[in-house]
């Protein structure tokens, strides 16, 4: 298998959705979540018994934002893998 640049950048968006994920799971566990956690860590922290319904939109957007990540990662090798495939 050859590298191609797609197929660097979409193991390196594997690698920012698969850390992004770990920080969304230790965030559920604890109860306190941050408005996208991975780019943004000034944010005041949103605590669940506090504001439910601004804890779990927080969730919703950092699980959307992790896989998003993972779909332009999906899509980056597939671009990698069809292009250097002749």
């Amino acid at each position: 298998m050859r590298f191609s640049p797609f197929t660097l950048l979409g193991l390196a968006f594997f690698l920012l959705a698969f850390f992004g994920g770990l920080r969304v799971r230790r965030e559920l566990e604890a109860g306190v979540a941050r408005w996208l956690s991975s780019l943004f860590r000034r944010s005041a922290p949103i605590h669940r018994a506090a504001t439910p319904l601004r804890y779990w939109f927080a969730v919703m957007v950092n699980t959307a934002f992790v896989l998003l990540f993972a779909l332009a990662a999906a899509f980056a090798l597939r671009v990698g893998f069809l292009r250097f495939a002749r």
